[in-house]
């Protein structure tokens, strides 16, 4: 949220790129993987293009960080 807003320094916008780009490397818990592969290269760009400062950028990563839709899909249920 912080770095969606423009509140995040830019060290911690890089720290979250590094976790977005881990995050995409694994593969998909549960469900489809070009579903998997959709979501997490959509947080890579969104958080990139909010370092390179784009337009439109920190919308473009609240919408792509929606915790519900991806987990939804994606996050195996606890036993």
């Amino acid at each position: 949220a912080r770095t969606a807003a423009g509140k995040a320094s830019e060290e911690e916008q890089k720290q979250l790129l590094e976790m977005y780009k881990a995050l995409a490397e694994q593969k998909a818990p549960k469900g489809d993987a070009d579903s998997w592969d959709e979501k997490t290269e959509a947080l890579v760009v969104a958080v990139q293009g909010v370092i390179d400062d784009n337009e439109g950028a920190g919308a473009k990563l609240t919408k792509a960080a929606n915790c519900g839709s991806c987990h939804g899909a994606h996050k195996p249920k606890k036993n």
